[in-house]
């Protein structure tokens, strides 16, 4: 038995629980759920071309849409290259405990190390949320996105900029901006109007 519900706007189907369908955007708080007694999902009455368990239906990889590629993708790159850094951090830390008396560097590279190590964990869980439209992935996605942010401003604060961090910010500046669009949001049930209204 599968919950869904159909937006009575466009007939769109999406999984019971989401606020706002993911094709026209509309709210879907007035609408009864609908159940499937085959345990399959239903076919959406428009837009058949849909995919990920925020629209409720099976993936398909030929109706994804370039954003969801592109933030999938990048935050991909930002597991690898967070767990990277995080190694090389540790690696640091490591060295800090036989060649300096200052036990700051010791803290700082072990800590920022720790932390990067998390993000990274997160950010694969997440990319993969993404690439399937998991109505979780987009907030997630965007804790990944500032918490990568607050290290390298940590970073930068104590060791002055590199051309890595450069190179962090202006990624993490541009996997916000994609969430941030509306057309993005409604895939995950999220409201097209109100940035942060949607599933938790």
């Amino acid at each position: 038995m599968t919950n869904v519900t159909v937006c009575g706007k466009c007939g769109a189907v999406s999984l019971a629980g989401v606020r706002f369908c993911f094709a026209c955007g509309g709210g879907l708080t007035s609408n009864t759920p609908a159940v499937s007694t085959s345990g399959q999902m239903p076919t959406p009455a428009l837009n058949p071309q849909t995919y990920g368990n925020g629209a409720g239906t099976i993936p398909n990889a030929a109706a994804r849409s370039t954003e969801i590629t592109l933030l999938s993708v990048g935050v991909a790159v930002t597991a690898v290259i967070t767990l990277l850094v995080s190694i090389d951090l540790l690696r640091w830390a490591y060295t800090d405990i036989y060649y300096y008396d200052d036990f700051k560097w010791l803290i700082l590279d072990g800590a920022l190390g720790l932390g990067y190590g998390a993000a990274s964990l997160t950010a694969f869980s997440v990319a993969r949320g993404i690439w399937f439209v998991e109505p979780w992935a987009w907030k997630k996605a965007c804790i990944v996105s500032l918490s990568v942010l607050g290290l390298i401003v940590v970073s930068v604060s104590f060791s002055g900029i590199s051309g890595l961090d450069a190179f962090g910010v202006i990624g993490q500046a541009c996997i916000l901006g994609l969430l941030s669009l509306s057309s993005v949001r409604v895939l995950f049930g999220r409201s097209p109007t109100t940035l942060f209204q949607g599933p938790n």
